[in-house]
């Protein structure tokens, strides 16, 4: 928790210092307000995430400071994009609550080598909502049907590896593979190979850095779940639709 409370007080400021460098000191110190609120929120939202992941089905206990910290980096990250015009404010729903399922889900995975159906399965109705409402209030209605291909495709693939290898990929992957489709397909639909790539060779980095005494725990597979969700959240805070659409 004391790390949590020191990254709230630093990174502000460190934003604040580089917005600094390219703006006003009026917008600087308005970034720096939004973020540090922001901050605090995300770190709200990450005890919620926990004490949820300790209740749920098939979820884990957590540390507390783990996910206080890591909501609160995402959604400070996430406001600084917003207040620099690097998002649209329609897109906010959909980072805000990507990032939490994306917390909750990597730490189920990397503990128990699981992704629970008490997070995948919300996870379709939430994303669809969130990205209606993204595309309605930036005016881009074809963004669904970006969505759904994305969706279609990530989830064909998926569903076709585990049926081919069920060790290399897991049920609860194939689940997940449709909302982070949709995702990704609403932010581009060249995000998705891109994704795949980089979501592999972070399944790669496990299955090489990670300690032996955690390895031992996964059995026979490296879970996939982090490297997709890590992925995509980089798509969702760094590609999601800016302001004005390009």
């Amino acid at each position: 928790m004391l790390l949590t409370f020191a990254y709230l007080a630093l990174l502000p400021l460190a934003l604040t210092a580089f917005h600094a460098a390219t703006s006003d000191p009026a917008s600087s110190i308005i970034t720096a307000i939004t973020v540090t609120t922001v901050a605090i929120a995300g770190a709200a939202a990450g005890t919620l995430c926990r004490h949820l992941l300790a209740r749920i089905p098939r979820g884990t206990i957590v540390k507390p400071g783990i996910c206080e910290f890591t909501v609160a980096f995402l959604w400070s990250l996430i406001a600084y994009q917003w207040t620099t015009d690097h998002l649209h404010p329609g897109w906010l729903p959909t980072a805000f609550l990507f990032t939490c399922f994306a917390t909750a889900l990597t730490l189920t995975d990397l503990h128990h080598r699981r992704l629970p159906n008490a997070l995948t399965i919300p996870a379709y109705p939430v994303t669809a909502a969130c990205l209606t409402f993204a595309a309605l209030t930036a005016d881009t209605p074809e963004t669904l049907w970006q969505a759904a291909t994305g969706a279609a495709l990530f989830l064909t693939l998926h569903a076709a590896v585990h049926l081919l290898r069920p060790t290399a990929l897991g049920a609860g992957d194939v689940k997940l593979s449709g909302p982070i489709g949709a995702t990704l397909g609403a932010i581009h639909l060249a995000a998705l190979p891109i994704a795949a790539v980089l979501a592999a060779g972070a399944t790669l980095l496990l299955a090489t850095a990670a300690p032996r005494h955690v390895r031992s725990r996964w059995l026979s597979s490296i879970p996939h779940g982090p490297g997709l969700l890590a992925a995509t959240t980089l798509f969702v805070i760094f590609g999601g639709p800016p302001p004005t659409p390009l």
